[in-house]
């Protein structure tokens, strides 16, 4: 460490005009390219708890992936993630659709499960907006829980929009017609399926 500060001494004392060990503002902005810091290429937040159920969730507040989450009670499950991906959004002519993956921890009654989750919301230019959620996880003794569920949502308890980044965030996903957009149209109705010792319960509302 001594001899680096006596090398770097060596070289920027020369002249006189400039305080030693001063790096100047400019070339400290140079190194830093703000593209090279992670952002998310767009945001989305719903909060919508119609009787017993609860969908809430906020995907990259400040465009930044620090802060969100997604919490969900259905039938008589619950999500809480513990990790969520970058998200992914296209415009269509319809409105805006924003596509986020994770992980987290998914409940049934007793049975506690460490899984996956996909969640999809769509705001619409006209009309309810719409969530789509699944998750599936296995608990310690490998029973497996499957919970998926659409809902239509009110406008404003629902919304998407694109951020101010350095790239332009429809140039990764131009095409509406994709298999992971297209899940949420295959949905109609929410249901949770648990496989427990082998014997399948499926529940309905």
């Amino acid at each position: 460490m001594s001899s680096y500060k006596k090398n770097y001494a060596s070289n920027c004392c020369n002249s006189r005009l400039k305080p030693c060990g001063v790096v100047p503002v400019s070339k400290v902005l140079k190194a830093i390219d703000i593209c090279d810091i992670p952002k998310c290429d767009c945001a989305g937040s719903v909060n919508f708890q119609p009787g017993n159920e609860k969908y809430i969730a906020n995907i990259c507040p400040n465009c930044t992936l620090q802060g969100s989450f997604v919490s969900t009670a259905f039938l008589t499950s619950t999500f809480n993630s513990t990790f969520v991906n970058l998200p992914q959004c296209i415009s269509t002519n319809k409105g805006t659709i924003l596509q986020v993956t994770g992980f987290g921890t998914l409940t049934f009654d007793e049975l506690i499960a460490q899984g996956t989750f996909m969640l999809q919301l769509e705001e619409n230019l006209t009309g309810d907006d719409q969530l789509i959620f699944s998750a599936f996880g296995f608990d310690q003794d490998g029973n497996s829980i499957s919970l998926s569920n659409g809902q239509f949502v009110p406008d404003e308890n629902l919304t998407v929009s694109f951020c101010n980044s350095c790239c332009s965030p429809c140039q990764r996903m131009t095409n509406n017609t994709s298999a992971p957009f297209n899940f949420g149209k295959e949905i109609n109705k929410g249901f949770l399926m648990v496989i427990k010792n082998g014997e399948i319960v499926v529940k309905e509302p």
